[in-house]
């Protein structure tokens, strides 16, 4: 059985390598645990795309201490930054090698029916097998606060989720405030259309739409 072992018992970890137990570390990518705003985040980005991950792929660092995955994002729309085929890649840390794997708390959940805004820097480590140029792989920029989920909801409006904050109706919210923090209108690789996309997601946000009903403008979701 798989199991996860606390920060206490590192040390002891990474001296086993016990079979089928998962790590369960602090990331050394960044996350912050207090609201990054909009315009911060999209200056930290080197790349803003819309997407879909479609792949996925673990590997061990070059100093064989730290497992992370790599996963291929299908791009949809491109707010900043020059995507150079249909896809880029993301690198988060944590990820199962053989019977070792490694976690984080502070990592977004992704899975193939998950659409939404990354906002990406370059990442400190390499992709491991990787067949795209540097440029087209990066890492969260302020960790979880770097991935903007879809709810892909009409109950919602079409609304968008990141860790603190709800934009109702993503089309004509967050993509008017993307294109003026941008200064650029976006671009389309493949058209998506987020009305369409009815695949609702677990939200990190905790905002329960049966409840609430999303305002014209985004909202605080903290808890005072």
């Amino acid at each position: 059985m798989k199991t996860l072992l606390p920060l206490s018992l590192l040390c002891i970890a990474l001296g086993s390598g016990s079979p089928g137990q998962a790590q369960q570390l602090r990331s050394p990518q960044m996350d912050v645990s207090h609201e990054v705003k909009l315009p911060q985040l999209t200056q930290q980005a080197s790349l803003i795309v819309e997407g879909r991950p479609t792949a996925f792929r673990s590997f061990w660092n070059r100093e064989h201490t730290s497992i992370y995955t790599a996963t291929t994002i299908e791009v949809y729309r491109v707010f900043k930054g020059e995507v150079t085929g249909s896809n880029v890649e993301l690198i988060t840390y944590g990820g199962w090698v053989g019977e070792t794997g490694m976690s984080s708390t502070t990592n977004v959940k992704l899975d193939e029916h998950t659409v939404g805004l990354f906002f990406l820097k370059p990442s400190q480590q390499p992709s491991e097998g990787s067949t795209l140029a540097s440029n087209q792989v990066g890492e969260l920029a302020y960790g979880q606060q770097g991935f903007i989920r879809y709810s892909g909801d009409q109950a919602e409006q079409y609304a968008a989720f990141s860790k603190f904050r709800v934009y109702p109706d993503v089309e004509k919210s967050l993509y008017v405030l993307l294109q003026q923090e941008t200064g650029k209108v976006y671009r389309t690789k493949k058209a998506f259309d987020v009305t369409r996309y009815d695949q609702v997601q677990e939200r990190l946000t905790g905002v329960n739409a049966a409840t609430k009903t999303l305002p014209a403008a985004p909202i605080d979701t903290k808890k005072s």
